[in-house]
């Protein structure tokens, strides 16, 4: 593919019984789609990044993480880096980075977001890999996180509900003795 925009024929088929599609649209339509950044990379002579990670939130099971990201050209030109994050697919799901492709004059720096959904039960300590890449160089940061267990959270053995339920239950029967105690004596 080349840098330009593209026509595209669009054509839609519905109204799907037993594996045919028995209506179709009469008329294509057309979109325009404009495919840039697929010319070469010609990497600078001395090109180089930096990458930082901190957390930006609580690590906690079942909830959204934020990890903020600083990327630097310390390179001695302008470059472009495409960053991605990856070894999380064990614990965690991807919500987004900020920015994908950063272009960063010599010296620049950039702050990246990167939000990770934390799956449900997660514990103890993970990590995953932020990645920016420039051609053929690439630099990567691991990042660790640590996840305390939902029982030491909770302080309920992480069965909250349950608890509640059966202190509730225990008031009432203790206010039920009470009542019958005090109507048996009169």
């Amino acid at each position: 593919m080349a840098d330009k925009t593209y026509i595209v024929d669009l054509d839609a088929e519905y109204d799907y019984n037993k594996g045919t599609y028995r209506e179709g649209l009469d008329d294509l339509g057309k979109a325009y789609i404009k495919v840039f950044g697929c010319s070469a990379i010609t990497t600078p002579t001395s090109s180089g990044v930096s990458l930082t990670a901190t957390l930006a939130s609580d690590a906690k099971a079942g909830q959204v993480m934020t990890v903020l990201s600083t990327i630097k050209n310390t390179g001695a030109s302008a470059a472009s880096f495409v960053i991605d994050a990856s070894g999380y697919d064990s614990w965690a799901t991807l919500g987004s980075i900020s920015e994908r492709i950063v272009t960063l004059n010599a010296g620049e720096s950039k702050d990246i977001t990167v939000t990770l959904n934390v799956n449900k039960g997660v514990s103890g300590d993970k990590t995953f890999v932020l990645d920016a890449k420039n051609g053929a160089q690439a630099t990567s940061k691991t990042v660790s996180v640590n996840f305390a267990s939902s029982e030491a959270i909770s302080g309920l053995g992480g069965n909250t509900m349950l608890w509640v339920i059966g202190l509730v239950n225990l008031i009432l029967v203790i206010v039920i003795i009470i009542v019958a105690v005090r109507v048996s004596r009169r």
